[in-house]
């Protein structure tokens, strides 16, 4: 029906409401009554077509905005999306809306007329609470001449108030679910003695309990109330708000027994009001014997805040046996039909209850509706319709050959050379046997982090000089393998930052999703409890438990003892007595030397090489303190080696005031000079513009200032092996492909420069593992923390 305009509304006005007598209350609307909120084509920016204005003001979106749904920010972006329309001239387009607002005189009279008539005027609409406060500031209009104002936002503004206050006190959250319990259960006969005592059992519970569910169901004890913001207790009495709602079980509900709340029926035609719990029934259906699969069988469409809040609702009514029941019908629902749905469907029902039943449902968004009564049959069966649309065999696992992986492991583990640092498993050959025994936390670091990415990649990497038939369709194994080295990496960095938590992140749920995809049903609680790593490891929200302060301060305490005990000065009783705890507790592993002891054979093995001909058996602990400069310490003394320095040396530098040294400290371990016990610490990664280099340090030296350097032979690059005009791009280095994501790996010659490339210690990543594939190329992975 078309509107009137203004001037016929107000005539009408003064014909009909001034003289008669009989009128007591008068609703005024808003828009086109007392206000005029037209939208001439010379009021809206040049860039928006009236019409398509005027249909973004009837569309749902601004229905949302209207209720106090959305914000304007949220109105703007959904309508931008809505009607391809920028956000910014959809804002420019209401603001000139708001500016053309303008309110009548005349009608402004007329309200003064009726008003001294004594007339009850109000004013109702649906407006924003956002666009009503405009109205209030910058529209002149006399607002004292209404007994009140009802916009169309006051239902939320009630339940706000009401929620929080409920939160608040846990005996009225309690009665919440006492009411909820008593109007889902059967219905007294409207006249009976049952009926007051069911409004007496209601009328026990808390007022603002009482009223939280009348406002939820919007039925009220007064004509009115529910245009009101708020609700005094003087207004309304529990009594009142009781027997409001036995009216409701009684008369508006169309289920005489038992109903799960909140999945009613309302017994008139008309539209229920809009909440999510208020679902009209999708078919009429009679209740079935038995449970029967078909696709006519109706169920709640339940949206994900409505299905959080029936779950939580059923977990607090659940007992130790329904909470298992749980586990026990995700396992069933994904194990394949061996017996078919017919025997599914009589595994469900043995041993299962019906919370744990409707729990599942619940989740899997197919709880049954249009029904009076929902038992135990209604759900299987719903269970059983979701089930039959789910693949029927027993999903497969990528085929893996595992004894060829374990071998070219522990190939790895033998043949990678790494710093001594580098804690490695005490058995190579046997790892992955029992044999091996339990690894400790740091081997199972050490195998992931560089020994089993290292040898998948090898074994399946396209281009890998060691790589096995059918290598490329293990590509998606090796990347789900990958993506789990690479999430450890990120997160045993020396410092984390908000952008590797974030790596982190996405690294394991790519894992994740590579196991789904791989290995069905190969999911383990683990897999949800890493993802909270990023916030354990976030001291700023979580921090040290007295439990963990206490672990600290005894290993602290413990390793200064032991520090003490391992000083040269240290009396030699106690160092006995540390000799025999030691052989007590197996501190030293047998026939597997320790970092201290292969760094000081290295000492040794390193001043025999790098002397002028002299056998040294023992390092000489003697300090001459005349060698000392500014800036070092009396430490790097020890490791001086006597003589000058060699000729090839001397040359590089282009002077002979030069020192060498054995070794030199490096972020983990010790930096050293080539030696057979601890070639690894020679192997290291200098920074060679916006990457890396691999190479390997021939001398350790300053230039008697304190500020090490050292003298290093890269490792040469890889060429084709075809020469001249045929010569063909190599195949794409397979130990890369990770690189972006933190697995810092590379394939490079086997052979060093000759030449000298003189670096400084700042310029050092740390040192690299290195594994040898023959044919002149090896595989260098950096170990760098930082």
């Amino acid at each position: 029906m078309p509107q009137q305009p203004l001037r016929t509304i107000h005539d009408s006005l003064s014909d009909k409401l001034l003289y008669p007598g009989n009128i007591s209350h008068i609703i005024f609307d808003l828009g086109d009554v007392l206000f005029t909120w037209s939208t001439p084509s010379t009021s809206l920016p040049s860039c928006i077509n009236a019409h398509i204005f005027k249909d973004m003001l009837r569309s749902q979106v601004w229905h949302e905005y209207e209720k106090g749904n959305l914000c304007p920010e949220q109105l703007y972006g959904l309508l931008s999306d809505k009607f391809n329309t920028p956000p910014h001239v959809i804002k420019d387009a209401l603001d000139h809306a708001r500016l053309s607002l303008r309110s009548d005189p005349a009608m402004v009279q007329t309200l003064h007329q009726l008003r001294a008539k004594g007339h009850k005027l109000f004013a109702m609409s649906n407006i924003s609470a956002f666009d009503f406060e405009y109205l209030q500031k910058n529209i002149h209009m006399e607002w004292s001449l209404f007994d009140d104002i009802f916009i169309s936002q006051l239902r939320e503004k009630r339940t706000d108030w009401m929620r929080e206050e409920i939160l608040n006190d846990k005996n009225a959250y309690r009665d919440v679910s006492r009411i909820h319990d008593s109007l889902s259960g059967p219905a007294p006969l409207p006249g009976t003695h049952a009926e007051t005592q069911f409004r007496d059992s209601l009328a026990k519970n808390r007022w603002i309990s009482l009223l939280y569910v009348c406002n939820d169901l919007m039925v009220f004890p007064v004509e009115g109330m529910e245009e009101q913001g708020s609700i005094h207790v003087k207004e309304v009495t529990k009594k009142g708000l009781a027997t409001t709602l036995v009216t409701w079980r009684t008369g508006k509900v169309l289920q005489k027994d038992n109903f799960l709340w909140p999945f009613f029926i309302p017994t008139d035609s008309r539209d229920p009001p809009n909440v999510s719990w208020a679902e009209s029934p999708e078919s009429d259906q009679e209740t079935p014997s038995e449970y029967s699969v078909t696709d006519t069988d109706a169920c709640h469409n339940l949206s994900s805040n409505t299905r959080n809040d029936l779950l939580k609702f059923l977990s607090a009514q659940m007992n130790h046996h329904s909470a298992y029941a749980i586990g026990n019908i995700h396992r069933k629902l994904q194990q394949p039909l061996e017996k078919g749905l017919t025997g599914l469907g009589k595994i469900l029902k043995r041993d299962n209850t019906w919370n744990a039943l409707a729990y599942v449902c619940v989740d899997l968004n197919c709880f049954p509706s249009g029904l009076a009564k929902v038992d135990k049959s209604h759900l299987i069966a719903q269970l059983l319709l979701w089930r039959s649309k789910q693949p029927t065999e027993e999903l497969q696992w990528t085929g893996v050959d595992y004894k060829e992986v374990l071998q070219r492991l522990q190939q790895a583990i033998s043949e990678v050379t790494t710093p001594t640092w580098v804690t490695k498993p005490q058995a190579p050959p046997n790892v992955g046997r029992k044999k091996a025994g339990t690894l400790k936390a740091d081997h199972w670091r050490t195998i992931f982090v560089i020994h089993l990415p290292l040898a998948l990649l090898s074994l399946w990497g396209v281009g890998s000089p060691l790589a096995v038939e059918g290598s490329k369709e293990m590509a998606s194994v090796l990347e789900t393998s990958l993506w789990l080295s690479c999430a450890l990496i990120t997160m045993t960095k020396d410092t984390l930052t908000s952008e590797r938590r974030e790596s982190f992140r996405n690294a394991y749920l790519q894992h994740v999703l590579g196991l789904r995809t791989n290995f069905p049903r190969f999911f383990k609680p683990t897999h949800h409890l890493a993802f909270r790593m990023i916030s354990w490891k976030n001291l700023a929200l979580y921090g040290t438990g007295q439990f963990e302060k206490t672990i600290l301060h005894a290993f602290n305490n413990g390793a200064s003892v032991r520090q003490w005990l391992l000083r040269p000065d240290c009396p030699p009783l106690l160092k006995y007595c540390l000799d025999l705890l030691d052989k007590a507790y197996h501190y030293r592993n047998k026939g597997h030397p320790t970092d201290t002891e292969n760094e000081q054979q290295a000492t040794r093995d390193e001043i025999s090489l790098d002397s002028t001909g002299d056998d040294f058996n023992e390092v000489d602990t003697g300090v001459d303190v005349s060698n000392i400069v500014e800036g070092q310490s009396f430490e790097a003394l020890k490791w001086l080696i006597p003589g000058g320095p060699s000729q090839e040396l001397v040359s590089a530098c282009g002077t002979r005031n030069i020192r060498c040294f054995t070794r030199a400290r490096a972020p983990r371990g010790f930096y050293t000079v080539p030696n057979e016990k601890a070639m690894g610490n020679s192997f290291v990664a200098f920074r060679d513009g916006d990457l890396w280099s691999p190479g390997q340090i021939q001398h350790i030296f300053d230039y008697f200032d304190g500020k090490m350097c050292m003298a290093i032979r890269r490792n040469l690059l890889l060429e084709s092996n075809a020469k001249g005009k045929h010569r063909q791009p190599s195949l794409p280095d397979p130990f890369t492909s990770f690189w972006s994501h933190g697995f810092e790996a590379r394939m490079v010659s086997s052979d060093f420069n000759p030449k000298l490339e003189i670096v400084k210690i700042e310029q050092t990543l740390g040192h690299v593992a290195r594994w040898n594939l023959g044919r002149g190329k090896v595989v260098v992975l950096s170990l760098s923390r930082d």
